[in-house]
């Protein structure tokens, strides 16, 4: 597994959304990178148990993940 990381300014912060009768959970998390000719958003899942990893994050955050 690769160890990338993205870093930039968190746009968004959905709540934590259940799928199917095995209530698997997913959290999205939209972070900004503001670039010199480009803006790029770059969405983040967080599964399962790590959706809770999402609760400290608030938009305008400066963040890496």
């Amino acid at each position: 597994m690769s160890d990338a990381r993205v870093s930039g300014i968190v746009d968004v912060v959905e709540e934590t959304k259940s799928y199917g009768k095995n209530n698997f959970q997913k959290r999205l998390v939209v972070i900004r990178q503001d670039g010199e000719r480009f803006t790029n958003y770059i969405p983040v899942e967080f599964l399962q148990a790590r959706c809770a990893d999402a609760d400290s994050i608030n938009v305008g955050d400066e963040v890496e993940v």
